[in-house]
């Protein structure tokens, strides 16, 4: 399996307790290595990612925020071009005729 890569949408208002060097940056792409429910902070998801590590003094913070993130989806041009020749070449039993709006009728 791939590993799952995010890319950070928000690294606003960081803790005091993170250092600067251990914090996210957005725009950044990152690998997700961990991910965790975080009962402290309501059961949000925690990701821990495989470029920066929080270390003893981010106590009490152990996972970013998975809010801050967004997943990157991994799509292969050629894959895609496939699967659309595919749909093209399926039969398609209904009518051809493309569709008009008739906005009188729906007076």
């Amino acid at each position: 399996m791939k590993p799952l890569k995010v890319i950070c949408i928000d690294d606003s208002n960081r803790p005091d307790e993170i250092p600067e060097d251990l914090w996210v940056e957005k725009d950044t792409v990152y690998t997700i290595a961990e991910v965790a429910k975080l009962p402290v902070q309501g059961y949000k998801l925690g990701y821990k990612l495989e470029e920066i590590e929080l270390d003893d003094s981010c106590f009490p913070y152990e996972f970013y925020d998975a809010e801050r993130f967004m997943f990157l989806l991994d799509v292969s041009i050629e894959l895609l071009a496939y699967d659309l020749d595919d749909f093209e070449d399926e039969e398609d039993d209904e009518d051809d005729t493309p569709a008009v709006a008739n906005f009188e009728s729906l007076n």
